[in-house]
């Protein structure tokens, strides 16, 4: 039992050493103040240091505290970094990963790691692997980040510095013994200067973040590596103060060189001069001095470049040089010396004719603006429009005040002062014409402004005739003229909507004689148009009503049966209105007259009876009691003003005529007839005439046929005790019964049905059989008739 208890625990042990971490703890422990690289140690005493001992293929980790202090480095030394790989984090290592790794910021720094620490953190260094057994010798070192990078970089700060200062001889004799010569290098001693400046910059970042590590308590002490940085500190700010300084006098003195042969070039550079002499307490005396003369001995040239520059303007806007007088004012005093009065009186001069220049322009812009209102674009402008235009007027009076010309004793030979004189006297000019036009106009526009909302356009216009010189004024009232010829355009068109005839005839006639117009060529285009169009339309107007009259009347008589023929002579077939007037000639108007009454004939003749008969006739055959006769008769009436083509329409006439024959074309076939009265007699007897044209087809030469006639019962009621009808006709000639021929009485037993038996007929010709009874009634009867096929006989 003990011996499975020990092989149990020794299995164990094994398998927990097995991939895991081992932690190192050092003695005596670490210690995380600022100092100098203590060896880590298993043991230290007087006597004896004990060294860890490294196992291969083994993982360890040593726990280090943060430091004490903030920005600091932890530092490791490891003489058996290339027999392990390590690393630093902040996450106690594990046996399934690592944790993230810092980063050394040692710069490659030989031997030795450098890591950025918190005092808030703890950190593990981990030696992930071991390629052999080995003595570990690491040392390790807490130190701030700034007199860590100072102490690892002080030799090559000091030759960087070393390596960018530039010489200071020429700069230091500059004013004595050294003068810059025409041809000076310019150029490559500026160069040279500005590649030194660039690391020197370089390092100056690199200083200044040290210094915003520093800890407050290291500002001013006598640490050494702290005074080492100051001195290197202030010989750094010396030379980069002089290079400032030594390029701005080369860049000065270059401009200045550049300069020469050009004075408006050196004038225009006068402010950067004056500025580089203005720091005398910055530069050496001899710079200063040299400065002065160089620039001194240029300015003798700028009385006359200015006079010159002056005679060569031919404008008169404010005399304004690339360059500022003050400064040149500036620079012979910052020269030594004082402003020639050649000088002092020119730039009296510009002041001088610059203010009244100055004055041109907003002059020019009041009178810009005042012209404006006279623009078309200010139609039909309103009353207040012209007052302010004379108070912008006003304000020029008080701008240029009324003068003939300005004098600048001395200068007044320039032609820009002729120039500006001209200026103001055109607008001088301006200003008068302006203030005179515009109070006129003032007049007119409240006038105009009564009669427009009156639309009393015509009085419109022969005001503004009255002031046609102002021709702005016609120019912004153009639409008058359109606004006057649609205006009466409307009013015709109105008289034609209410069929005035006579109204839109004499304003017709009105517009086209009118020449009260603003611009009457311009406008007789448009009005001729106009005329032109509302003519054709007061003709197909009057058509249109007329024929509107006439189809109301059609309308409301076309079942009337009692005067038809009185309809026939209505006025309504008139035109509703005679045409009087033409733009064009007599004739045309005359034919015009002539296709309107043309036109209603046509309805009188075609339409009227046309939209009549039929329905005259539907009412006929629907009930021939109710005042049979007298339509058929309308009918008939109508078709005889019917001038039209419809045969149907002729057809329906025709069985209404009693005088008209109805056709027989086929055999056995009975045909109803309508039987009318030819005498009107209301309440006695009348004569009925039934009028046949038999007409078969047949191939005999001298055919016979039978005729059957169904009477009434009323009509052949007495038939077997008296003749029923009054006479019996075949082409006018009186059929009796003799001979072969008889007439068999209609009786109830035949169903009141005669024949005419047998009637010799003309072969494929007319033939009109005639029969006239006479009947106490005054009413249409309804016979239906029937003719045998022809019998075939041999001749």
């Amino acid at each position: 039992m003990n011996f499975r208890y020990l092989v149990c625990i020794t299995l164990s042990m094994s398998l927990m050493g097995c991939g895991a971490y081992s932690e190192l703890k050092p003695k005596p422990p670490i210690a995380s103040a600022e100092g100098d690289y203590i060896e880590l140690t298993k043991a230290r005493s007087d006597e004896k240091i004990e060294q860890f001992q490294l196992k291969a293929k083994k993982q360890y980790f040593v726990v280090f505290p943060g430091p004490t202090v903030s920005n600091s480095y932890l530092v490791l030394r490891n003489d058996q970094q290339a027999l392990m790989s390590t690393y630093l984090t902040a996450t106690k290592p594990k046996k399934k990963g690592a944790g993230t790794r810092m980063r050394d910021m040692s710069e490659d720094t030989a031997g030795a790691s450098a890591f950025a620490v918190s005092g808030a953190t703890t950190y593990y260094w981990v030696a992930e692997t071991v390629s052999q057994d080995l003595t570990l010798t690491l040392d390790y070192r807490y130190v701030p980040i700034w007199r860590y990078t100072f102490e690892t970089k002080r030799d090559e700060f000091n030759d960087r510095l070393r390596q960018n200062q530039i010489g200071r001889d020429n700069y230091l004799a500059l004013g004595g013994d050294f003068h810059f010569d025409t041809g000076y290098d310019y150029n490559s001693e500026i160069g040279q200067i500005d590649a030194a400046n660039v690391n020197l910059q370089s390092l100056d970042s690199e200083f200044r973040d040290l210094a915003s590590v520093f800890p407050p308590a290291i500002l001013n002490s006598d640490d050494r590596a702290y005074q080492d940085y100051t001195q290197l500190r202030r010989q750094l700010d010396d030379e980069l103060a002089f290079q400032s300084n030594y390029r701005e006098v080369l860049t000065t003195f270059q401009k200045e060189s550049s300069s020469r042969g050009n004075m408006q070039a050196f004038l225009n550079l006068a402010p950067d001069f004056l500025d580089f002499l203005g720091r005398a307490d910055q530069l050496p005396e001899g710079v200063v001095r040299e400065g002065q003369t160089v620039f001194g001995n240029r300015l003798g040239g700028t009385v006359g470049f200015l006079e010159q520059q002056i005679a060569a303007r031919e404008d008169i806007n404010p005399i304004q040089f690339s360059f500022n007088l003050d400064s040149v004012s500036g620079l012979y005093r910052a020269s030594g010396q004082n402003p020639p009065s050649r000088f002092l009186g020119l730039a009296g001069f510009i002041g001088n004719f610059n203010r009244e220049a100055g004055r041109v322009t907003p002059a020019l812009e009041r009178l810009a603006q005042a012209e404006t209102y006279g623009n078309a674009q200010h139609t039909w402008p309103s009353n207040t429009h012209y007052s302010e235009a004379l108070g912008i007027l006003s304000e020029l009076s008080s701008l240029v005040p009324n003068t003939d010309s300005i004098s600048f004793d001395g200068y007044d030979h320039f032609r820009c002062v002729s120039r500006l004189n001209e200026e103001l006297s055109r607008i001088g000019s301006q200003r008068t014409r302006l203030n005179r036009d515009y109070n006129e106009a003032q007049g007119v526009v409240r006038q105009v402004n009564v009669f427009r909302p009156r639309r009393e356009y015509r009085s419109v216009v022969q005001l503004l005739t009255s002031h046609r010189r102002l021709g702005f004024l016609m120019q912004q009232y153009s639409s008058v003229d359109q606004l006057s010829l649609e205006q009466q355009q409307t009013a015709i068109e109105v008289a034609l909507q209410e069929q005035a005839w006579q109204n839109a005839e004499t304003q017709l006639r009105g517009l086209y004689d009118d020449n009260v117009f603003l611009r009457p060529n311009s406008i007789a285009g448009t009005k001729r148009a106009t005329v032109e169009r509302l003519e054709g339309r007061l003709s197909t107007a009057v058509e249109l009503g007329s024929k509107q009259r006439v189809d109301a009347f059609v309308d409301e008589n076309k079942l009337s049966i009692d005067g038809v023929e009185d309809l026939y002579v209505d006025p309504v077939f008139m035109p509703v209105h005679k045409l009087t007037f033409t733009s064009g000639d007599a004739a045309s108007l005359a034919r015009r007259n002539e296709d309107v009454q043309g036109y209603l004939d046509s309805l009188k003749t075609d339409v009227f009876p046309a939209a009549a008969i039929p329905e005259i006739y539907r009412s006929f055959v629907r009930d021939l009691s109710n005042r049979g006769v007298e339509k058929a008769r309308a009918i008939i009436v109508h078709g005889a003003h019917y001038k039209g083509n419809d045969r149907r329409l002729k057809n329906l006439v025709a069985e209404c005529d009693p005088y008209t024959p109805k056709w027989i074309t086929k055999p056995t076939e009975y045909r109803k007839i309508y039987v009318l009265p030819t005498s009107t007699n209301q309440n006695g007897e009348n004569q009925y005439l039934l009028r046949l044209n038999v007409r078969i087809p047949t191939e005999a030469k001298f055919p016979v046929f039978d005729v059957n006639l169904r009477l009434p019962e009323s009509v052949a009621s007495e038939a077997t005790t008296q003749q029923w009808y009054d006479y019996i006709t075949l082409n006018k000639e009186e059929l009796k019964p003799q001979g072969r021929f008889t007439i068999t009485a209609p009786t109830a037993s035949n169903n009141y049905e005669a024949q005419l038996t047998p009637v010799q007929m003309k072969a494929n010709e007319n033939n009109i059989l005639e029969l006239q009874f006479s009947h106490p009634s005054f009413q249409v009867f309804e016979v239906s008739t029937m003719s045998q096929r022809p019998i075939m006989r041999k001749d």
